[in-house]
């Protein structure tokens, strides 16, 4: 089988075009387009910018399916809704907030209140921020239904877009789930599915990632933070899970409570913390990268990951040394087992470095390969294929004793 995933590349660069724009520095920063009460009272967007930045010339455009000025229905690329923002400007706070009249979430700022605000829920949208829009609201601008927008549309520039999915761009197989962000020159700016529905509430981290909120705004958890910092992500490193202002074997431990990591675990907006590469799936990738960004909170800088065979040392903090020596054999030899019998979740300082279920071989050769008693402040890891590495000499002696502890624990099934 063969998917249609979208690819800018493809694309004709007349239907994105990327003409400099006074209001490059504009980004749409928070939406909200669903909940639980009825009527859906608390959609929203915010932009955010330059304090006094001009809005004149931008639009807001919705894309998604819907019927089209000549009232057949279209399987994506209609425009279900267009706003101009001709005569505003960027509050003082760099925060503009587009609501409806009904809107009861707390804000700083006053919102711009708009009637036109009646987000399609549910359903795979593109929203689009554009320069100098002269369409009208109910065009298709996919008259295919390809999932690609037809050329020369009608606008000057994209100035920001993203996509909101009900399901993944793999899984279409009817046309009526295209979103149009990633074709309009803006990668990695998807954010869903939850499960198997379109989020309600969406935001950038501090990062400029896009992350999915709460589908209640009154829940406990809500991210939602119209005019402010966004979301509780925003208030602290993302290798901190635990929110407690420090990254150490809690936060990865953590992770690990979640899923076998050797699967690619689809994100949801309860597990999407752990996705640290942001590319909508948990994975054995997300393990390296909160080594990286641990080590980074932690004062070792972007080149000195801690190290995958290192029992003892996640949370310290430069300049102490961190290594992997023999205390980090022993401790991964004492509860080495292969077979996956343990009833609970196998942490990392047990010597599980891979997130699954077991201390096995696999275990072992990463602490081979990253072996240094001497300390690996200054020093990159090594990240093997499933085989050990016969150095220092001292590995041989480590080597003859996971294979007795091995031996050991085929003895006992």
């Amino acid at each position: 089988m063969t998917f249609r995933i979208r690819s800018a590349c493809l694309i004709t660069l007349a239907s994105f075009a990327t003409v400099p724009s006074l209001h490059a520095k504009v980004v749409i920063n928070e939406i909200r387009i669903d909940q639980p009460q009825a009527g859906d009272p608390d959609e929203f967007f915010e932009l955010r910018g330059d304090p006094n930045q001009t809005l004149d010339g931008l639009w807001y455009l919705v894309l998604g399916d819907a019927n089209s000025t000549d009232g057949t229905f279209r399987g994506g690329g209609v425009v279900e809704e267009a706003i101009s923002l001709a005569g505003r400007a960027i509050p003082g706070s760099g925060y503009f907030l587009a609501s409806q009249a009904s809107f009861s979430i707390p804000t700083d700022i006053p919102p711009v209140f708009s009637n036109d605000l009646r987000f399609e829920n549910n359903d795979t949208v593109t929203h689009l921020l554009v320069d100098g829009f002269r369409g009208e609201k109910g065009e298709d601008l996919d008259v295919d239904d390809n999932g690609y927008l037809d050329p020369m549309p009608p606008w000057k520039s994209v100035v920001d877009a993203v996509g909101i999915l009900k399901n993944r761009p793999e899984s279409n197989t009817d046309g009526d789930i295209w979103e149009y962000a990633t074709t309009s020159l803006f990668p990695n700016s998807t954010v869903g599915p939850d499960g198997g529905f379109a989020p309600g509430h969406v935001y950038r981290d501090k990062h400029g990632d896009w992350r999915m909120g709460a589908f209640d705004p009154k829940s406990d958890n809500a991210a939602d933070t119209p005019g402010a910092v966004n979301g509780l992500a925003s208030m602290t490193d993302s290798c901190d899970f635990t929110m407690d202002g420090f990254c150490n074997r809690l936060d990865i431990n953590e992770l690990y409570e979640s899923m076998d990591i050797r699967m690619a675990i689809p994100v949801l907006a309860e597990n999407q913390k752990f996705d640290l590469t942001n590319d909508q799936t948990i994975n054995n990738d997300d393990i390296s990268r909160w080594l990286t960004l641990a080590a980074r909170h932690n004062g070792y800088g972007n080149v000195s990951p801690y190290r995958r065979g290192d029992t003892d040392d996640l949370g310290r903090l430069s300049p102490d040394r961190r290594d992997v020596d023999i205390t980090d054999f022993n401790t991964l030899a004492a509860h080495f087992e292969p077979t996956g019998a343990v009833a609970a979740r196998v942490p990392w300082h047990f010597g599980n470095f891979d997130g699954d279920l077991d201390i096995d071989i696999t275990d072992f050769n990463y602490l081979a390969a990253n072996f240094s008693p001497g300390g690996y402040n200054n020093i990159q890891p090594v990240q093997p294929l499933n085989q050990s590495v016969p150095e220092p000499a001292s590995l041989v002696m480590i080597a003859a004793g996971v294979l007795f502890v091995l031996a050991r624990s085929l003895k006992r099934v």
